[in-house]
C-alpha cells in the first residue's frame, strides 16, 4: 500500500481511485508543451504560452485544502516541462495529505530507468494519467509511453492512459498497442470535442434533442479547472467559453476560493446543472423557441450541448431567465 507523507492511502479499489480522479480539481501549471497536438485547446492562437507563478500555485493548493478539496491533478501544456516546480507542488500536496495526480504525455521517460529516476523524485505523486492517442503519437513514440507506464508501475503509481478519440477504431488501436498492460493499468477513452481541422468532421454526431432520454442527467460540474493565471471555471470545458463565461467562478488570485465557491454554489445556474445535468438543459430548451432548430442539430456529446448553447449569448439569456423560474 502506497501512502503520501500525510497518509493518503493508495490502497484503494479501482472504482474508488476513479471517483477521486473524476472529482478532483485540475490546475494548469504551464501552457507550454513539447508537442503540438492538432486537437489540443492549448494550440489556440489566443492562449499565451506561459507558466503559472510558483507562489500562486502553492497558495491555490493551500486554499483548496482549506476548502475541503482533497484531490488535485496538475496539468498543462506538459507539466514535466516545469519539472522542478512540479516536484514542489506534488510535495506540497503530500504534506497536506491530498491526492496528487499529473496529466502528462510521458516525454520524461526516454528509458524506463530514466522514467523511474524522475518519478522517484516525487514519492507523493499518487496518480499518473498519460495521454496517448492518434494525435499524441505524432509527437511521442509509443515506446516512450510504455517506458512511462513501466516507470509508473515500478514506483507504485496508479497508471491511467487517456485516449482522446475521433473514431472508435482509434481506441481499438490503442488497446492493441498497450495490450501487455491490460490487467495492470486503466485505458480510458475520451471522445474528442470539436476542434479546428478536417479530423473534427469525422467525430460521430447525433441529433440528441430528438431522443433526450439518451442525454445524461449527471454533470461533472465540480471538476474545477484553474488556469495558469488563476482564472477558475466549473470544469475544463466551461473554461473554453469565449462569449458568456457561463460557468466562470472568478479569479483565485483576486478573491478567496472559499468565497468564490460559496457564491457559485448559490447561483441558480449551478444548482440547476448540478441537479439536472445536460438532460435538464435539453429539456428546458425543448420547451423554447429554439426547439425546432435544436431537434435538427447534431452534437458530438452531452458536454457539447452545454458548451454550444450556454456560450451563445441569446440562448444563455433565455436559459438564465427560465432557470430563475424553475430552481427549487
Amino acid at each position: 500500500m502506497l501512502e503520501n507523507s500525510k497518509g493518503f492511502s493508495k490502497g484503494l479499489s479501482q472504482n474508488e481511485l476513479m471517483k477521486i480522479i473524476t472529482s478532483s480539481v485540475y490546475i494548469s501549471i504551464t501552457n507550454r508543451c513539447n508537442a503540438a497536438c492538432r486537437h489540443c485547446i492549448v494550440m489556440n492562437d489566443d492562449i499565451d504560452l506561459i507558466d503559472a507563478d510558483y507562489e500562486d500555485v502553492i497558495n491555490w493548493i493551500e486554499q483548496l485544502n482549506d476548502s475541503g478539496i482533497k484531490a488535485v491533478h496538475l496539468v498543462g501544456g506538459e507539466p514535466f516541462i516545469v519539472r522542478k516546480e512540479l516536484n514542489s507542488y506534488v510535495r506540497k500536496l503530500g504534506e497536506l495529505g491530498m491526492y496528487a495526480g499529473v496529466v502528462t504525455n510521458g516525454l520524461w521517460a526516454k528509458t524506463v530507468e530514466e522514467g523511474i529516476a524522475v518519478l522517484e523524485e516525487m514519492p507523493d505523486l499518487m496518480g499518473l494519467i498519460i495521454s496517448s492517442d492518434k494525435y499524441h503519437l505524432e509527437y511521442i513514440d509509443a515506446q516512450i509511453v510504455k517506458n512511462a507506464i513501466e516507470a509508473g508501475l515500478a514506483t507504485g503509481k496508479f497508471v491511467n492512459v487517456n485516449v482522446t478519440y475521433v473514431e472508435s477504431e482509434e481506441v481499438k488501436v490503442i488497446n492493441e498497442l498497450y495490450k501487455e498492460y491490460r490487467n495492470r493499468i486503466l485505458i480510458h477513452p475520451v471522445k474528442a470535442m470539436p476542434f479546428d481541422g478536417e479530423d473534427s468532421k469525422k467525430i460521430k454526431r447525433s441529433k440528441l434533442f430528438k431522443n433526450p432520454r439518451r442525454i445524461a442527467n449527471y454533470c461533472g460540474i465540480g471538476n474545477y479547472f484553474i488556469d495558469v493565471d488563476g482564472k477558475m471555471d466549473a470544469c475544463c470545458q466551461a473554461a473554453r467559453s469565449k462569449e458568456t463565461q457561463y460557468l466562470h467562478l472568478g479569479n483565485i488570485n483576486e478573491e478567496r476560493l472559499s468565497d468564490m465557491l460559496k457564491k457559485f454554489k448559490e447561483k441558480e445556474v449551478y444548482k440547476y446543472i448540478h441537479k439536472y445535468g445536460p438532460k435538464g438543459i435539453a429539456q428546458l430548451f425543448l420547451e423554447s423557441p429554439y426547439a425546432k432548430e435544436l431537434k435538427e442539430r447534431e452534437f458530438t456529446s452531452d458536454c457539447e450541448i452545454c458548451c454550444e448553447l450556454l456560450d451563445n449569448p441569446s440562448m444563455y439569456d433565455y436559459f438564465i431567465t427560465q432557470v430563475m423560474k424553475r430552481v427549487d
